[in-house]
């Protein structure tokens, strides 16, 4: 006897006997494995069962236990592929996403099909439920927001059904993330949808309806040069409540108040594997563990050794974690509160390629992952101790940050942004004067966004003020080493400026082909001092005085056009093809 696997993602039993048999159907093999057959998209986790549903480039849809491992239901939609999948609150439905721009409302437990709706001209990338299961999110590469409602049909009001409310293009470029709230109840919910354009936006559900559609309620600019990529509610992020928690290209968690939808923390993500993708907090709740229990002991006898993982994914008593997936190959898990703290995160390499989709069980201790073009699902199972141990053996404090320093504490970096910081302190209190001083070890706000630029880090005046509203929504007016060392590591930039990013620079202000076409140098001036954060021509003459010797663009290159090439070596001192 002997096993076949097929193009098909069939794995099939043969025997030697059936070769000979005169019946067709005989020689037909016993069926062991049915797998995705394309790229895998979508996968989505029930929320009271060990179940989760997938789908493929393929058109099929798969419906899995993973506790018993065992394929529970298969359906194939001839001429679509399945993109993006979501389970409701109360694991009845299975919203599927496809490519064409179709969204279909399934049965979960059957996956016949009760609703169709043809409202996007593009791939449907998003799909969320309200925590009530009234409302139904979806966005699609159009750049559309499709809101659905489940309530009263028009024609029969004792009858309810979905219906579409309406859509709302709010993005300028292609939506990244759309979350809602944690809230319980319709009146509590709260929609966002972040994009590349680099908007944060808030529909206002209250004010929504078929004859008015989806209304937007707040539009927020939450980066200047980075774009989101993910979002996610996250409970104890910054304090007891949710906060709105978003990733962005620059390897930074951006916290955002719930009310005001203004950052109010700025911190370094992981930065191995690309940008975060998708980030997923971690059930850790025990009523939540028990309830997905006795729900199973409901439906079916549970068999010997189904617990032996109770202890994992608990985690210390109010630890909450969330679970992330990068651009690349990796996966992880980062404990509550968000701080920066590098200890307190964890990635592991889940796929040879990108990793296209992350969900977590409902009692947390599982993640599951799908590889994309890879066509395969992984099973992880979630142990949080290790990373407590890692966390709390790495050390924690201001110790914790000083150890991403070249050198850690003690070297030639630390020391350096000591004397900095002494110098601030003494800036601050007067430079010209022979009379005592009473230092405090501590440095006014005002002198945050020179301390920064004197240690290297450059940031625009928009991020300075972000930065003061960060410390000063603390209630302080100061800040002592420890902080300012925090800030430091947060806010500054993961990775160096690359060629490749200024010849983008150039060819935002005109240039071509990658920076490689010239501008004319009075241009680039003109723009310099009046777009954007407009540079005042004494500061620009300071700039330049201090990178070049002299104090205007025609000193610097006596040419009347300027490409990115030359910007780089002679302004900026960069080595051809060496990234700072």
């Amino acid at each position: 006897d002997f096993i076949v696997g097929t193009a098909g993602a069939l794995i099939v039993a043969c025997s030697s006997a059936m070769f000979g048999h005169p019946s067709l159907e005989a020689r037909r093999g016993t069926l062991l494995v049915q797998g995705q057959e394309g790229a895998v998209h979508g996968l989505a986790a029930h929320p009271a069962l060990p179940r989760f549903a997938s789908t493929c480039g393929a058109g099929l849809l798969h419906l899995w236990d993973f506790e018993e491992r065992r394929l529970l239901l298969l359906r194939l939609f001839d001429g679509l592929s399945g993109h993006i999948l979501a389970f409701s609150p109360d694991g009845a439905l299975l919203a599927v996403g496809f490519t064409n721009g179709t969204l279909k409302l399934l049965s979960a437990t059957s996956l016949q099909e009760l609703h169709t709706f043809r409202n996007f001209k593009g791939c449907v990338r998003h799909l969320c439920f309200s925590a009530d299961g009234t409302w139904l999110a979806a966005a699609a590469t159009d750049r559309a927001v499709a809101l659905y409602r489940f309530g009263p049909n028009a024609t029969d009001p004792e009858k309810h059904a979905w219906e579409l409310i309406g859509r709302h293009r709010a993005h300028a470029g292609a939506v990244t993330a759309l979350a809602f709230s944690t809230g319980e109840d319709a009146a509590s919910a709260r929609l966002i949808s972040c994009g590349e354009d680099r908007m944060l936006c808030e529909y206002d559900l209250g004010r929504a309806s078929v004859q008015d559609g989806l209304q937007l309620r707040k539009r927020t600019r939450l980066e200047q040069t980075a774009a989101p990529t993910a979002c996610a509610w996250v409970k104890n992020a910054l304090d007891a409540g949710p906060s709105l928690v978003v990733a962005n290209d620059a390897y930074k968690l951006r916290i955002v108040a719930s009310d005001s939808l203004v950052t109010c923390r700025t911190i370094l993500g992981p930065t191995h594997g690309g940008p975060l993708l998708h980030l997923r907090p971690l059930p850790h709740d025990p009523e939540l563990a028990a309830a997905s229990a006795e729900l199973r002991a409901e439906l079916r006898d549970d068999r010997p050794g189904k617990e032996a993982a109770d202890g994992a994914g608990a985690g210390p008593e109010g630890a909450g974690y969330v679970a992330y997936a990068c651009e690349d190959k990796v996966a992880g898990l980062v404990r509550l509160p968000l701080d920066g703290n590098p200890n307190a995160s964890m990635g592991l390499i889940a796929h040879p390629g990108e990793v296209s989709s992350l969900v977590a069980s409902p009692d947390g201790r599982w993640l599951i992952t799908a590889g994309g073009s890879d066509a395969s699902i992984h099973l992880w199972r979630v142990d949080t101790d290790a990373l407590d141990a890692a966390a709390t053996s790495g050390g924690t404090g201001a110790d914790a940050f000083a150890a991403q320093l070249d050198g850690g504490k003690g070297g030639p970096v630390y020391s350096e942004l000591v004397d900095y910081f002494c110098y601030a302190e003494l800036r601050a209190l007067g430079e010209e004067t022979t009379e005592e001083r009473h230092l405090t070890g501590r440095v006014p706000l005002s002198e945050i966004g020179n301390l920064l630029r004197a240690c290297g880090h450059y940031p625009t005046e928009r991020e300075v003020d972000d930065i003061v509203h960060e410390v000063a929504a603390g209630g302080a007016d100061s800040v002592d080493f420890d902080l300012f060392l925090r800030i430091y590591i947060n806010h500054r930039p993961a990775v160096g400026i690359s060629n490749a990013s200024i010849a983008a620079a150039f060819d935002a202000l005109g240039a071509n082909n990658g920076g490689g076409c010239p501008i004319p140098t009075s241009e680039l001036l003109r723009v310099l001092q009046s777009h954007g954060e407009a540079i005042a021509p004494d500061d620009l003459a300071q700039c330049l005085r201090a990178l070049c010797g002299v104090s205007s663009l025609d000193e610097a290159f006596n040419a009347d056009c300027l490409d990115a090439k030359a910007f780089a070596e002679t302004v900026l001192g960069f080595e051809v093809g060496v990234d700072a």
